[in-house]
């Protein structure tokens, strides 16, 4: 499977543009072009779970190359950020939330 994305000239072409530092709003927008119709919450949770499941299974099956991995981590990232969008939310917003929930997680530490 991993072989799709070796010597793959959309891969290459976007590694040598601006498109591998882009702006999560420009990730939105891109996602868009790409995803034109909107998906409402019930879609979202299945559709990430599929993509957890494929994320699992690459963990867990030993014989599949790292880009497969790489491949579905970046399906998560690009599309929860189209999934924020879907749902009314600003993406930007969503990760700032993230961070401090996550912040404050730390400083609990293990016992909360």
């Amino acid at each position: 499977m991993g072989e799709v994305y070796r010597d793959n000239p959309l891969i290459d072409r976007l590694r040598r543009t601006a498109a591998s530092r882009m702006s999560i709003s420009e990730l939105e927008t891109e996602a868009r072009r790409i995803w034109p119709e909107k998906m409402g919450a019930r879609g979202i949770a299945i559709a990430m779970g599929v993509v957890h499941g494929d994320i699992c299974r690459q963990i867990l099956d030993k014989h599949w190359p790292d880009q497969e991995l790489e491949k579905e981590l970046g399906n998560m990232i690009f599309s929860t950020i189209r999934w924020c969008g879907d749902l009314g939310f600003d993406p930007e917003e969503c990760i700032r939330r993230a961070i401090a929930c996550q912040e404050e997680f730390v400083k609990r530490g293990p016992s909360g």
